[in-house]
Protein backbone atom coordinates (compact mmCIF):
# COMPACT_ATOMS: atom_id res chain seq x y z
CA UNK A 1 0.00 0.00 0.00
CA UNK A 2 1.39 3.61 -0.63
CA UNK A 3 -0.11 7.07 0.22
CA UNK A 4 -2.01 8.79 -2.12
CA UNK A 5 -1.25 12.19 -2.84
CA UNK A 6 -4.55 13.62 -0.74
CA UNK A 7 -3.50 11.79 2.21
CA UNK A 8 0.49 12.85 2.23
CA UNK A 9 -0.73 16.15 1.51
CA UNK A 10 -3.20 15.85 4.38
CA UNK A 11 0.19 14.28 6.24
CA UNK A 12 2.90 17.01 5.08
CA UNK A 13 0.79 20.20 5.22
CA UNK A 14 -0.06 18.86 9.32
CA UNK A 15 0.51 22.15 11.56
CA UNK A 16 2.19 22.12 15.29
CA UNK A 17 -0.54 22.09 18.18
CA UNK A 18 -2.80 19.08 15.94
CA UNK A 19 -3.80 16.23 17.80
CA UNK A 20 -4.63 13.81 14.89
CA UNK A 21 -5.37 10.58 14.42
CA UNK A 22 -4.76 7.94 11.60
CA UNK A 23 -6.50 4.60 11.07
CA UNK A 24 -4.37 2.33 9.00
CA UNK A 25 -4.98 -0.47 6.77
CA UNK A 26 -1.94 -2.48 7.35
CA UNK A 27 1.63 -2.51 8.64
CA UNK A 28 3.08 -1.65 5.41
CA UNK A 29 0.96 1.40 5.04
CA UNK A 30 1.83 2.43 8.68
CA UNK A 31 5.50 1.93 7.85
CA UNK A 32 5.65 3.78 4.37
CA UNK A 33 3.72 6.89 7.06
CA UNK A 34 6.83 6.76 9.63
CA UNK A 35 9.45 6.28 7.21
CA UNK A 36 8.44 9.11 5.00
CA UNK A 37 7.52 11.57 7.40
CA UNK A 38 10.65 10.83 9.86
CA UNK A 39 13.22 11.69 6.79
CA UNK A 40 11.33 14.86 6.27
CA UNK A 41 11.21 15.75 9.94
CA UNK A 42 14.77 14.84 10.71
CA UNK A 43 16.50 16.04 7.64
CA UNK A 44 14.34 18.91 6.09
CA UNK A 45 12.38 20.42 8.73
CA UNK A 46 14.35 20.40 11.91
CA UNK A 47 11.96 18.64 14.18
CA UNK A 48 12.50 15.76 16.25
CA UNK A 49 10.99 12.20 15.61
CA UNK A 50 9.06 10.55 18.15
CA UNK A 51 7.71 6.89 17.16
CA UNK A 52 5.99 5.05 19.22
CA UNK A 53 5.52 1.16 18.32
CA UNK A 54 3.19 -1.48 19.19
CA UNK A 55 2.95 -4.37 16.21
CA UNK A 56 6.69 -4.33 15.69
CA UNK A 57 9.89 -3.75 17.51
CA UNK A 58 11.61 -0.56 17.80
CA UNK A 59 14.71 -2.44 16.69
CA UNK A 60 12.02 -3.32 12.86
CA UNK A 61 11.11 0.19 13.28
CA UNK A 62 15.07 1.32 13.50
CA UNK A 63 15.51 -1.25 9.94
CA UNK A 64 12.63 0.32 8.28
CA UNK A 65 14.41 3.54 8.88
CA UNK A 66 17.67 2.91 7.81
CA UNK A 67 16.21 1.14 4.17
CA UNK A 68 14.72 4.88 4.05
CA UNK A 69 18.70 5.74 4.00
CA UNK A 70 17.98 7.32 7.99
CA UNK A 71 21.68 7.90 9.68
CA UNK A 72 19.17 6.06 12.67
CA UNK A 73 22.44 6.23 15.08
CA UNK A 74 23.17 9.53 14.25
CA UNK A 75 19.89 11.30 15.63
CA UNK A 76 19.34 9.00 18.06
CA UNK A 77 22.59 9.62 19.49
CA UNK A 78 22.01 13.54 19.43
CA UNK A 79 18.08 13.04 20.67
CA UNK A 80 16.34 13.97 17.48
CA UNK A 81 14.84 10.65 16.96
CA UNK A 82 12.94 8.36 20.31
CA UNK A 83 11.61 5.06 19.51
CA UNK A 84 9.97 3.25 22.52
CA UNK A 85 7.81 0.68 22.66
CA UNK A 86 3.90 1.95 23.27
CA UNK A 87 4.01 -0.97 26.40
CA UNK A 88 6.96 0.73 28.15
CA UNK A 89 4.76 4.24 26.67
CA UNK A 90 1.41 3.43 27.75
CA UNK A 91 0.82 0.23 30.20
CA UNK A 92 3.49 0.63 32.86
CA UNK A 93 2.70 3.18 35.41
CA UNK A 94 -0.07 5.46 33.98
CA UNK A 95 -1.33 6.11 30.46
CA UNK A 96 0.50 9.35 30.51
CA UNK A 97 4.13 8.10 30.23
CA UNK A 98 4.35 9.22 26.23
CA UNK A 99 2.79 12.57 26.93
CA UNK A 100 5.29 13.48 30.10
CA UNK A 101 7.96 12.25 27.08
CA UNK A 102 6.40 14.81 24.72
CA UNK A 103 6.38 17.73 27.00
CA UNK A 104 10.12 16.84 27.86
CA UNK A 105 10.71 16.12 24.04
CA UNK A 106 9.34 20.08 23.75
CA UNK A 107 11.61 21.17 26.18
CA UNK A 108 14.65 19.98 24.49
CA UNK A 109 13.02 20.97 21.18
CA UNK A 110 13.52 24.36 22.74
CA UNK A 111 16.78 24.34 23.82
CA UNK A 112 18.24 22.66 20.92
CA UNK A 113 16.33 25.18 18.22
CA UNK A 114 14.12 22.73 16.70
CA UNK A 115 11.12 23.29 15.31
CA UNK A 116 9.10 21.31 17.14
CA UNK A 117 8.02 17.38 17.54
CA UNK A 118 6.69 14.70 15.07
CA UNK A 119 4.99 11.93 16.86
CA UNK A 120 3.56 8.59 14.99
CA UNK A 121 2.44 6.65 18.30
CA UNK A 122 0.53 3.41 17.69
CA UNK A 123 -2.08 3.04 20.34
CA UNK A 124 -2.25 -0.92 19.85
CA UNK A 125 -1.03 -1.63 22.83
CA UNK A 126 -4.34 -0.45 24.37
CA UNK A 127 -6.35 -3.23 22.99
CA UNK A 128 -3.65 -5.90 23.11
CA UNK A 129 -4.58 -5.02 27.42
CA UNK A 130 -8.22 -4.98 26.62
CA UNK A 131 -8.26 -1.35 27.79
CA UNK A 132 -10.59 0.26 25.38
CA UNK A 133 -12.33 2.02 27.73
CA UNK A 134 -9.14 3.68 29.02
CA UNK A 135 -7.77 4.60 26.17
CA UNK A 136 -10.54 6.32 24.91
CA UNK A 137 -10.56 8.16 28.09
CA UNK A 138 -6.95 9.22 27.97
CA UNK A 139 -7.96 10.06 24.15
CA UNK A 140 -10.29 12.64 25.25
CA UNK A 141 -7.64 14.17 27.90
CA UNK A 142 -5.96 15.55 24.73
CA UNK A 143 -7.22 18.35 23.22
CA UNK A 144 -7.62 19.22 19.67
CA UNK A 145 -5.16 21.40 20.01
CA UNK A 146 -2.34 20.64 22.30
CA UNK A 147 0.04 23.96 23.41
CA UNK A 148 2.91 22.54 22.52
CA UNK A 149 4.73 22.62 19.02
CA UNK A 150 3.93 18.70 18.47
CA UNK A 151 2.26 17.54 15.02
CA UNK A 152 0.90 14.40 16.93
CA UNK A 153 -0.97 11.26 15.00
CA UNK A 154 -2.45 8.82 17.21
CA UNK A 155 -2.19 6.08 14.70
CA UNK A 156 -5.10 2.43 14.95
CA UNK A 157 -4.96 -0.47 13.19
CA UNK A 158 -8.28 -0.67 11.10
CA UNK A 159 -9.30 -3.87 12.61
CA UNK A 160 -8.36 -2.65 16.09
CA UNK A 161 -10.63 0.18 15.58
CA UNK A 162 -13.64 -1.24 13.79
CA UNK A 163 -13.82 -4.35 15.66
CA UNK A 164 -12.41 -3.47 19.03
CA UNK A 165 -14.09 -0.01 20.09
CA UNK A 166 -17.44 0.11 19.79
CA UNK A 167 -19.44 2.46 17.56
CA UNK A 168 -20.00 5.52 19.89
CA UNK A 169 -16.08 4.96 20.95
CA UNK A 170 -15.30 5.14 17.41
CA UNK A 171 -17.37 8.54 17.04
CA UNK A 172 -15.99 9.82 20.08
CA UNK A 173 -12.11 9.31 19.23
CA UNK A 174 -12.88 10.81 15.72
CA UNK A 175 -14.39 13.78 16.81
CA UNK A 176 -12.17 14.35 19.65
CA UNK A 177 -8.92 14.47 16.50
CA UNK A 178 -8.57 17.38 14.66
CA UNK A 179 -8.42 15.72 12.03
CA UNK A 180 -8.38 12.13 11.35
CA UNK A 181 -6.91 10.40 8.12
CA UNK A 182 -8.43 6.91 7.11
CA UNK A 183 -6.24 3.95 5.42
CA UNK A 184 -9.35 3.88 2.71
CA UNK A 185 -7.46 7.45 1.38
CA UNK A 186 -4.04 6.09 1.93
CA UNK A 187 -3.99 4.20 -1.33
Amino acid sequence: MTLDMNSEHQLQNSCYNEHNMIIYEDLYTLREIYAKFSKKALEKNNEIMLIVTTYETPDTVRDMLSEYDINVHKHESNGSLVIIDSVQGYQRANFYGVLRLIQLLAIRAQKDSKSGIFSIADMGSFFLFDREKELVNYELTIPKTIDIRLKAFCCYHKNDFSSRLTKDQQRQLINHHYKTLSSSIFY
